[in-house]
Order: C-alpha cells, then sequence, then structure tokens
C-alpha cells in the first residue's frame, strides 16, 4: 500500500491535508497609558559640619564665658554637651561622668567616640575612619567643632562650666 505524498514528495496524513492554516486570533488591546513620572525628590547634598575643624573662633556664643569654661574645665564642658546632645551610650545619670572620666583619661578615644556619634545623630557625612582619626589627632580643634555642633543644633549656650538652654529674648507684643 502506497502512502499519500504531496506535490513536494513529503509524507502526510488524510487530517493534515484538510486542516487550514491556524490563524492566533486578533485580539484588541486598549493602547497603552502613558502616565507622567512623578517628580524626583529635591537633590540634598550632605549634611556638613556647622564650623570648620579650625574654627574654634567661630564657636557659637564664643566669649569670656566660652574661654573661662574651657580653660578651666574642658572636660566637664565636654561632657556637659555630650549630654546635652543625648549622646553616649550610658543611662542619662551616668552619661556627664563617664564622658567627663573619658575626656580626661583617654581623650583620643573620647574625642573619635564623640566626633562619630555626633556625626551620626546630626546626619553629617564622615567616614568613622576620618572621625578616628580627626578626633585622635585634633583633640582640641575636634573638641570645639562637636561642642559647636551641639550648642547650633540643640539651641544651647556656655554655661560655666557647663552647655545650658539658650535664653531667647521674648517678643512682647502691645496691642
Amino acid at each position: 500500500m502506497a502512502l499519500p505524498r504531496r506535490a513536494d514528495d513529503q509524507l502526510y496524513f488524510d487530517d493534515e491535508a484538510e486542516a487550514a492554516p491556524v490563524t492566533p486570533p486578533t485580539q484588541s488591546h486598549p493602547p497603552p497609558l502613558h502616565l507622567p513620572a512623578p517628580p524626583l525628590p529635591p537633590l540634598r547634598s550632605p549634611a556638613t559640619w556647622d564650623a570648620p575643624l579650625c574654627g574654634c573662633l567661630r564657636v557659637k556664643d564664643a566669649g569670656p564665658s566660652c574661654a573661662a569654661a574651657n580653660c578651666c574645665c574642658a572636660p566637664c564642658v565636654f561632657s556637659s554637651a555630650m549630654e546635652a546632645a543625648h549622646l553616649g551610650v550610658c543611662e542619662p545619670d551616668l552619661r556627664c561622668t563617664v564622658w567627663c572620666c573619658c575626656a580626661s583619661a583617654l581623650p583620643c578615644c573620647a574625642y573619635a567616640a564623640a566626633r562619630r556619634l555626633a556625626a551620626e545623630k546630626y546626619s553629617i557625612s564622615e567616614a568613622w575612619a576620618r572621625s578616628c582619626v580627626l578626633g585622635g589627632c585634633c583633640t582640641l580643634c575636634t573638641h570645639f567643632q562637636v561642642i559647636h555642633q551641639i550648642l547650633v543644633k540643640e539651641e544651647k549656650t556656655w554655661g560655666c562650666p557647663t552647655i545650658e538652654v539658650a535664653h531667647h529674648s521674648a517678643v512682647i507684643d502691645r496691642l
């Protein structure tokens, strides 16, 4: 029995001969919806220190009380500033004492840690290695830079020998 062949000499079966070519059904899709892209948030540059590293004369409210406090008891002023900014891992009752002891006994370590904590709290873009080097090698400059940052951000001023709440003059409107 001979098998049926097509004109191109290929074998075929009866059901193939009768089958019509299959075409995919046409579907009508709605045109793509083009929505405007949401606006991008404005680019913000990373925060920086409010005073330069060697800016001890630019410290907020610098004057006789600043000089007296830092000449007499710099570790007390430093620890008071750290307490005012709520920086440190100790309980609030011990924070000031611990910072004062660390600033007196291990100033390089204390200022490196303080610089790192202040940079993190105030979103200042500074690598931890830079914080450690500047805190360890430039302790006096770091002392004033960190305290200035705290004075500005926490709205504090110099006390004797502490950091205190800044007193703002109230404007009284008279009717």
